[in-house]
C-alpha cells in the first residue's frame, strides 16, 4: 500500500510538472502577439499623447505670435501711420521663426507609430500653407492698393488650400481618436 501511494504521488507529481510545463509553453505564440500588441499600443499611445502636447504648444507658440502681430497692427491702427517694410520683415522673421520652433519641436518629437505619417505631413503642409499665407498678407501691407488686391487674391486661394488641408486634419485627427480609443488597453 505505501509502495502504491508512493507511486501514485510520483504520477501526480510528474503530471503536475507536465502540466505546468505545458501552461508555459503551449500559448507561446499567442502570448508573444498579445506582447507585441501591447507595446505596439503602448507606442501609439505614448506617440499619440506626444502629438496632443505638441499641438497645444504649437497652437499657443501661434496664439502669441498673432498677439504680437495684432498690438503692432493697432499701433498703426490711424491711416496717417502706415507700417513700415522694416516692421513687415519683422513680422514676417517673427513667424517664420515661429513655424521652424513648431516644426521642429515635431521632428523632436520621434514617433514611432507609422500610423501618424500622414497626419503629421499633413500638420507639416497646413503650418507652411499658413507661413505663405501671412508672409503674403504681411507684405500686401506696404502696397499701393492696385497691388493690394493681387496679394489679397493670393491670400483667398491660400486660404482655401488651408480649409481643404484642415478637414483632412479632422478627418484624420477623428480616425486616429477612434485607434487611440480602440487600441488603449483595459
Amino acid at each position: 500500500m505505501k509502495k502504491l501511494s508512493s507511486i501514485g504521488l510520483a504520477i501526480m507529481l510528474g503530471c503536475s510538472l507536465v502540466a505546468c510545463d505545458n501552461e508555459n509553453t503551449a500559448d507561446t505564440t499567442e502570448t508573444k502577439t498579445e506582447t507585441l500588441i501591447y507595446a505596439t499600443n503602448a507606442q501609439f499611445k505614448k506617440d499619440y499623447e506626444a502629438i496632443q502636447k505638441w499641438d497645444k504648444f504649437s497652437k499657443d507658440r501661434f496664439q502669441k505670435h498673432i498677439d504680437i502681430m495684432t498690438k503692432k497692427l493697432i499701433a498703426h491702427k490711424p491711416p496717417a501711420k502706415k507700417i513700415t517694410e522694416e516692421e513687415i520683415d519683422e513680422l514676417i522673421d517673427n513667424m517664420q521663426q515661429t513655424v521652424e520652433e513648431t516644426s521642429d519641436a515635431l521632428d523632436n518629437l520621434d514617433i514611432k507609430s507609422p500610423d501618424f505619417e500622414a497626419f503629421l505631413e499633413n500638420k507639416k503642409e497646413f503650418y507652411s500653407r499658413t507661413e505663405e499665407m501671412l508672409t503674403t498678407a504681411y507684405e500686401s501691407m506696404t502696397k499701393s492698393p492696385e497691388e493690394v488686391l493681387e496679394y489679397k487674391a493670393k491670400v483667398e486661394k491660400i486660404i482655401q488650400e488651408l480649409i481643404e488641408i484642415r478637414k483632412e486634419d479632422e478627418k484624420m485627427d477623428k480616425e486616429i481618436k477612434e485607434k487611440y480609443k480602440f487600441s488603449t488597453p483595459k
